[in-house]
């Protein structure tokens, strides 16, 4: 029997809300009735025709992935340092102005120096999602600073019944790669994120896995030694992201706020991380985040001016 004052089951929740709109609908008119139930008939072909949609843009999507995965080479080379621009990349042969207008920037005028120190560390930097989510500490820089390269790849799509319905799963693996270091013996880590689509077309997590860096002696920067005592203790780190996550044991705002991080270094730090680098897209958000004020600033004076009536 269940006490008096306990919450109710998701699927208690879900009988109530059923039986709810079935006692709504059938007050009505029986040719309301009838009407209603033939839109609702609708909106499940709705849904059909929309995960169909969806099943056709993933598969455009894994027709291009060879594509961005040279365009990704490409960058990580130059990157690194093992590949110099091309003329072709510094000034397009298709009409468009040229990127440097410098003649002198399209040779190296300094052999020595490979690369670009710090991309990915200065990207991350960059990026407030991350910041505010998963701080980059004093102690993880150095560390970072041996990060090469980060890659994006889907993971299979598959479609599964549960209770009736189609649903289909996917997913995507974050990889970061290392140059050889001496924090850790691993030269990538890697985290997966299986997810599935609501009816919306929305992404929903389903759990996360991931491989924790193998930690040299006395370096993992996620622990510290506690002063005076033979012990040590967890302490904030980037590289916490990298703890795979019990969904058992951990508040939803944890799970929600380690897949927001895995999402925006998904849509957002990869494929843009150029300009992540360079600060511009720092501007855009403190431009969204000045119109979001606007906003709601407009919308408290609304209701101000409402309430002096």
């Amino acid at each position: 029997m269940k006490r008096v004052g306990a919450p109710l089951s998701p699927e208690e929740c879900e009988d109530q809300e059923c039986r709810s709109v079935s006692s709504f609908i059938s007050r009505m008119p029986v040719d309301q009735q009838r009407r209603v139930h033939a839109l609702k008939n609708m909106l499940k072909r709705h849904h059909e025709l929309d995960r169909a949609f969806r099943n056709e843009c993933a598969a455009i999507w894994d027709s291009y992935a060879d594509r961005f995965r040279a365009l990704y080479d490409q960058r990580a080379d130059i990157v690194k340092g093992e590949d110099e621009p091309s003329p072709m990349e510094l000034n397009p042969a298709d009409g468009r102005s040229p990127i440097v207008e410098d003649p002198g920037l399209l040779t190296p005028s300094n052999p020595l120096e490979k690369g670009i120190p710090n991309f990915w560390l200065t990207a991350m930097l960059n990026n407030k999602t991350i910041a505010s989510l998963s701080p980059i500490t004093e102690r993880d820089v150095p560390v970072l600073e041996h990060l090469v390269d980060v890659r994006t790849t889907n993971l299979p799509r598959s479609t599964t019944e549960i209770d009736g319905e189609q649903i289909v799963k996917t997913g995507f693996c974050l990889s970061f790669k290392f140059s050889p270091n001496e924090y850790f013996t691993d030269d990538t880590l890697t985290k997966n994120y299986y997810v599935f689509e609501d009816e919306n077309g929305q992404q929903v997590l389903d759990f996360s896995e991931c491989n924790p860096p193998n930690w040299r002696a006395g370096k993992a920067v996620t622990e510290m030694k506690v002063r005076g005592k033979d012990k040590w203790k967890p302490c904030d780190s980037f590289f916490n992201f990298f703890t795979p996550i019990d969904d058992q044991e951990v508040p939803d705002t944890l799970l929600t706020d380690d897949f927001a991080i895995g999402m925006e270094i998904y849509e957002q730090l990869c494929p843009h991380a150029v300009q992540w680098f360079t600060g511009e897209l720092i501007n855009e958000d403190e431009e969204d985040e000045d119109e979001d004020e606007d906003d709601e600033e407009e919308i408290g004076e609304e209701e101000e001016s409402a309430d002096g009536f």
